[in-house]
């Protein structure tokens, strides 16, 4: 099982990989949003969501938990 902080740190290699699969696409402003947001939902005791690659170059968060599972935002350069 794992904890609170082996959930935060696997969310922190999966924004890694997602940038590192196309390096030259996701600007640094789509990065930053990205740790913002993670910031945000991390220092608000939040669980820890899950992370994919959007189309564009963007990312997307979404959770498992059932009261959750209709919930996906998209991180953008500008948003």
């Amino acid at each position: 099982m794992t904890t609170g902080t082996d959930d935060w740190a696997n969310v922190k290699r999966t924004v890694a990989e997602v940038v590192a699969a196309r390096p030259d696409e996701y600007a640094p402003s789509v990065v930053r949003n990205m740790d913002d947001l993670l910031a945000h939902i991390q220092s608000t005791n939040r669980p820890a969501p899950s992370i994919l690659p959007g189309y564009w170059p963007t990312f997307l968060v979404e959770w498992e938990a059932e009261e959750s599972r209709n919930l996906q935002i998209e991180v953008f350069d500008d948003r």
